[in-house]
């Protein structure tokens, strides 16, 4: 098959550490426009991303007949088999190539008619190609930390070096001091201790135009620095250069890209001329495509060797588009979340204390809305409390405020109730970052709550408790669907007692309870955030009474982490020995037994 008459409906993507770029070929030969998502550097990126990614891309293009994908990061073959199998979940038995971003720079060029060579030197570094034979030749490109020489990030790291050295050497700046300090908007070299240790590489990088422009201008200290870096990216190209023409004796395409040999004349200038010192046989092309052009050609081979990277389906069903399921958005305009509260319709005319006393009459009627639901509850802590005894998990599942009144329930088990700290976990959408700050559009996504249970190994006997105050987050539908399949026990906490849920699609314990309608009209922070920590408090208190970390109503397995809690603990041990030990013969007891209440207790004869 010819591949440059033949031209598919071919779908490309590029996955990098800045940005992921999407591109579709329509069979008429055009580009369709690009999609721009956020990064997604395989080494780094959370696995429920590709089935946000993936998700978005179907919804956005049409259906392709094969498909590029180029991930960086993605170094191995077990890496891109991972991918693929979840670019199989949504483009079923697709003529696919899965590789890393160095693959489609490579073949953004087109079709190889000699030995080409890409160097890429941005804000990090590679150089890279593929012989005739098919195999990889690759030198750098393992990173900041391992590599990266001649990058804008060893450029500005080695910029920073230098001036702290000096700085140190003499107590007195370099002149250029006050441009990287106004660069990164500091005000003192003291304070770079602290932005190196939290920045990202692209913050240090950033710092390499400073270096480059002064190099430019005559500055013999950042001159210095340029020419180490790109004799440095040298010696790799180098490298690459002699295994190639070792095969060929034509001259090979030495391709550049990369913001700093595309920008700075006087670095590849540099760079040129330290390669030429060894060889001449290579010409100098400079790449005007975007690199993310050559996943279409990966797909176009694809198409061509269909059986080369063919992966078997995943076996899991649920991530099929049958499967998917959220109740509707009409649902939702019937919630009582969502409602107008007729008490409440003049709440910017009220005083400051009606106000007050709105709030006040508003959450007595919660413990009232929670009373009919007491058998559920029961049933619901029956089982977290075996799972407790059987050595099984509870989760809590939610987006927005669910999510963090689940994470806030599940972190106060183990100082309360000296639980390891996997027995209670939460699980928030948009992961710990969405506990201090909104990530509201993570709720949407139906296929990182599947992702969620997968990457937490929910398995039989754990309890899953998706918290929903409308009832509709497709992230919990996601994971309360996964957690299902792979045997958990289920149950969504919502405040919409008119959702509609076909049978097939019910958790193992729905509870809907009616608050009715927030004082805030749809700020299910107010009542309905009451009612969650009510419910989640009722679930976990009453789950440990019933596997014995409570004697009486006191916590018997306190962790006493802290003076109070250690002044808590003492208490605890003179009243369950009905006084017979002092205070200070109950604290000896418990150093002795290493501020374990219950062991304390036993050995003074009061279990």
């Amino acid at each position: 098959m010819n591949l440059e008459n033949y031209i598919p409906a071919s779908l490309g993507i590029e996955c990098g550490g800045t940005r992921t770029s999407v591109c579709f070929l329509e069979e008429n030969g055009n580009v369709l426009n690009t999609l721009e998502l956020g990064p997604a550097n395989y080494r780094i990126a959370l696995r429920s991303i590709w089935f946000e990614y993936f998700r978005r891309i179907r919804n956005t293009f049409p259906q392709p007949k094969t498909i590029g994908l180029a991930v960086s990061g993605a170094r191995q073959k077990q890496d891109h088999e991972e991918l693929a199998k979840i670019l199989s979940q949504f483009y079923p038995n697709l003529p696919h190539r899965v590789s890393h971003d160095l693959e489609s720079a490579f073949w953004s060029y087109g079709n190889v008619n000699g030995p080409r060579l890409v160097c890429i030197s941005g804000t990090g570094s590679c150089c890279y190609s593929i012989d005739d034979d098919g195999n990889e030749i690759r030198a750098g490109g393992w990173g900041h930390i391992l590599g990266d020489q001649g990058s804008g990030y060893a450029i500005g790291h080695q910029l920073l070096r230098k001036l702290t050295f000096l700085y140190d050497s003499s107590k007195s700046k370099h002149s250029l001091c006050d441009h990287v300090l106004d660069a990164l908007n500091l005000p003192d070299w003291e304070s770079l201790v602290d932005y190196t240790l939290q920045s990202g590489k692209e913050n240090i990088a950033s710092l390499a135009p400073i270096c480059i422009d002064q190099a430019s201008k005559g500055d013999s200290f950042c001159l210095e620095i340029i020419k180490s870096q790109a004799h440095a990216f040298a010696d790799q190209a180098r490298y690459c250069l002699n295994r190639l023409q070792k095969n060929s004796s034509d001259k090979i395409d030495l391709c550049l890209q990369g913001s700093i040999l595309k920008e700075s004349e006087l670095f590849r200038d540099l760079f040129i001329n330290a390669i030429s010192e060894s060889t001449q046989q290579f010409d100098v092309i400079f790449g005007d495509t975007p690199s993310y052009l050559g996943t279409l050609h990966m797909a176009r081979m694809a198409l061509a060797n269909p059986d080369e990277g063919a992966i078997e389906l995943s076996s899991n069903p649920v991530i099929e588009e049958a499967q998917y399921f959220a109740p509707s958005l009409d649902d939702l305009g019937q919630s009582p979340t969502e409602l107008r509260n007729p008490e409440s319709s003049m709440l910017d005319k009220m005083s400051i204390e009606d106000g007050i006393q709105l709030f006040l009459n508003q959450d007595k009627l919660v413990p009232q809305a929670i009373e009919p639901h007491k058998s559920e509850l029961v049933t619901v802590i029956d089982q977290i409390a075996n799972a407790f005894k059987s050595g099984s998990r509870l989760f809590y599942v939610g987006a927005g405020t669910s999510g963090r009144l689940g994470v806030l329930d599940a972190s106060e088990c183990p100082p309360t109730f000296r639980t390891p700290a996997h027995w209670v976990q939460g699980i928030i959408a948009g992961g710990n970052e969405a506990m201090f700050k909104s990530f509201e559009g993570a709720e949407d996504s139906f296929e990182m709550g599947i992702q969620s249970a997968l990457e937490n190994k929910i398995q039989e006997g754990d309890v899953v408790v998706g918290i929903a105050a409308s009832g509709r987050t497709p992230y919990v539908w996601g994971s309360l669907k996964q957690s299902k399949i792979q045997g958990a026990y289920t149950v969504l906490l919502t405040f919409n007692p008119n959702l509609s849920v076909p049978e097939n699609q019910k958790p193992d314990q729905l509870i809907a309870i009616n608050v009715g309608p927030e004082l805030l009209t749809g700020s299910t922070r107010l009542k309905s955030g009451t009612a969650t920590k009510l419910v989640l408090n009722m679930l976990t208190t009453l789950s440990m009474v019933q596997i014995g970390k409570v004697v009486e109503n006191l916590m018997v397995d306190l962790n006493p982490s802290n003076e109070k809690l250690k002044a808590r603990a003492i208490r605890i041990v003179f009243q369950l020995t009905q006084g017979r030990f002092s205070n200070e013969e109950c604290e000896k007891n418990l150093i002795e037994n290493r501020w374990v209440i219950k062991d304390a207790l036993e050995s003074l004869g009061s279990r």
